[in-house]
């Protein structure tokens, strides 16, 4: 029975997460960052953060039944499947700063590589 509060409390937290991230994506002219997103208020959520609202690429399946049995309950997946298909994230190659710079030391040691090399020719000479 416990599990079972937990599991709801989760995916009701993950309702409301995909809510606002959806508000969010459709509201353009503002910023995610101003809108509170309330990951932390659960463990699913928490987990799926950087999937859901991150730079990342994400696919979520809606599974219906094709029983008219289900109606109701394929009408509120499809509706949440909607939701969370308005969510727009723009994912980036997430790139080390640093590596521009080591880049940039490793020309700059193979350039001194070989201006010496030159040099030791330049002696061998005179």
């Amino acid at each position: 029975m416990a599990e079972s509060v937990q599991i709801n409390k989760s995916l009701f937290t993950l309702r409301k997460v995909i809510l606002a991230l959806s508000e969010a994506s459709i509201k353009k002219g503002d910023s995610r960052a101003k809108a509170h997103i309330p990951y932390r208020d659960g463990s699913l959520t928490r987990l799926l953060k950087h999937a859901l609202g991150g730079n990342s690429h994400t696919l979520m399946v809606a599974c219906i039944s094709p029983s008219d049995r289900y109606a109701d309950e394929n009408a509120s997946t499809l509706a949440y499947a909607a939701k969370a298909r308005s969510i727009t994230n723009v994912a980036v190659v997430n790139v080390d700063p640093h590596a521009a710079q080591v880049q940039a030391l490793k020309a700059e040691v193979a350039a001194l590589k070989l201006e010496v090399s030159r040099l030791q020719q330049l002696l061998l000479l005179t």
